[in-house]
């Protein structure tokens, strides 16, 4: 199992960021956390295998409706 640490910054706060990452998590059986940090970017935290988490990194660069 891999690990990731993703950093996010912009408009991600107010826009069910956090949630919609949760849902992509889901879908692709990754498991960790994402929460807001004090500057305002989100951390994310995610584990799996490294397949599912390079899709998983693909899909938040590609689609940033994920944030704004």
């Amino acid at each position: 199992m891999k690990e990731a640490r993703i950093e996010v910054q912009g408009r991600v706060q107010g826009v069910r960021f956090r949630n919609s990452v949760k849902e992509l998590a889901h879908e692709l059986g990754i498991k960790g956390s994402v929460m807001n940090l004090p500057d305002g970017r989100v951390l994310i935290v995610a584990q799996g295998v490294e397949e599912k988490l390079q899709h998983f990194i693909k899909e938040l660069r590609e689609h940033p409706g994920f944030s704004r």
